[in-house]
């Protein structure tokens, strides 16, 4: 099982058993209903996190919050490699505003001196107020890419249009306005992760759609004829499908119940996951020469 809950009177212990965090396998690591005042986030056997699952954990401590936990206790992973990108990645920062605590606490930690080469950007948070603050956050990113991943020949256009649509979307039908982003490059193999906890795209369309399951819903936003019609133009997702097809990459999206995956070998669709709030997408782009 990817999740144990165990009851400890007013403490609730979740035990994540998955080995990587990463979109895959984020399926069922998020328990439904009402929580304990505490609750223990036990990664003991987390051997590896992608960026996608640094801000799926965001979301998810987030969500325990939201639903009556007062305090969140996150045990560390016995991987000193693990606690090193966490730590490097900024992720203590982004949750220090809030009522979370780490075993062993974070300034204990033995930390390895080597940086990350592949790092880009960490951890952030944004408030995405007005469309100046939406396009200083794509051009942010994609300068990221750019400046600090200087072999990368990107091409992408589609990508940095995508972008901005997408964080645009955040701004105006999230009903959030907060986003999370990190971008982390392997090679020329560049990963980017960007939530927002609002009420997500099947909630966002529901209104014009009708009543469709989840991934019916995400699975329409990927139609341009439908997303032309969301806010001030709305073709972020179809661009980005668009533009990480081409290059080999892929697209992952998480709203309400559904996963949906849009890649070179094809487009399909998840129903039943465990909801979080909000919106995660992933995004996968590799522009290497394809053989």
């Amino acid at each position: 099982m990817p999740l144990e809950l165990q009851r400890e009177g007013d403490r609730l212990v979740l035990s994540l058993n998955e080995i990587r965090l990463k979109q895959g396998t984020t399926f069922r690591l998020s328990p439904t209903g009402a929580v304990e005042p505490e609750v223990v986030l036990r990664m003991n056997h987390v051997e590896f996190i992608e960026p996608f699952g640094l801000i799926y954990l965001y979301w998810l401590i987030r969500d325990l919050l939201d639903r009556g936990a007062s305090k969140v206790l996150v045990e560390l992973p016995d991987s000193l490699d693990v606690r090193n990108y966490l730590v490097r990645m900024h992720f203590p920062a982004a949750v220090s505003d809030l009522p979370v605590g780490f075993r062993p606490p974070i300034e204990q930690l033995q930390l390895s001196e080597r940086d990350l080469a592949d790092k880009l950007l960490e951890v952030s948070i944004f408030e995405l107020k007005n469309d100046d603050q939406v396009e200083d956050l794509t051009q942010r990113i994609f300068e990221t890419i750019v400046m600090r991943g200087k072999d990368l020949e990107i091409s992408g256009e589609y990508l940095r249009l995508g972008l901005g649509e997408l964080l645009s979307n955040i701004e105006s039908h999230s009903q959030s306005r907060e986003a999370i982003v990190t971008v982390q490059r392997y090679n020329q193999r560049v990963q980017i992760a960007v939530g927002d906890g609002g009420i997500g795209i099947p909630a966002a369309l529901e209104g014009r759609l009708g009543t469709l399951s989840d991934a019916e819903m995400v699975l329409r936003a990927l139609d341009p004829h439908v997303s032309s019609r969301i806010g001030r133009g709305g073709l972020g997702l179809p661009m980005i499908v668009e533009a990480v097809r081409e290059h080999g990459g892929y697209l992952g999206i998480r709203s309400g119940a559904a996963h949906v995956y849009a890649g070179d070998r094809g487009i399909s669709a998840r129903e039943s996951c465990s909801p979080l709030p909000g919106t995660l997408v992933e995004i996968v782009w590799d522009p290497r020469p394809r053989v």
